[in-house]
């Protein structure tokens, strides 16, 4: 919620209110909202902070099969701190670019062309 509470203060300062939804749900709740199709930008947790990287694999799984099977047409961010938790959605990532800092570590936006 705080984080959620930080993301709209942000928007706002940018501008771009008008366009964008802050939530917080379980995946299995994930549906698109009405209108045209869009960007839908996750950033599940990493690991690192939590430890076990490994335990966050379904996690991951779940959420690639749930983004494949209801935002056909949509395209994808996923921001992860490992290779490893990215290809765990099973998405079809394009090439990425160089980690930058956040927060102390390194993470990567990992981004799909319109999902099938």
């Amino acid at each position: 919620p705080g984080a959620i509470r930080m993301s709209e203060a942000n928007a706002a300062r940018a501008g771009v209110s008008d366009f964008t939804d802050f939530k917080c749900n379980a995946i299995s709740e994930l549906v698109p909202p009405e209108g045209p199709k869009g960007l839908v930008i996750a950033n599940p947790p990493y690991g690192d902070r939590i430890g076990e990287k490994h335990n966050l694999t379904p996690l991951y799984r779940a959420l690639g099969q749930t983004l494949k099977s209801r935002f056909s047409g949509w395209r994808v961010g996923v921001i992860t701190s490992g290779n490893e938790l990215a290809h765990a959605t099973g998405l079809p990532f394009l090439a990425t670019t160089a980690p930058v800092a956040h927060g102390g570590l390194r993470v990567t936006l990992w981004q799909t062309e319109p999902l099938p």
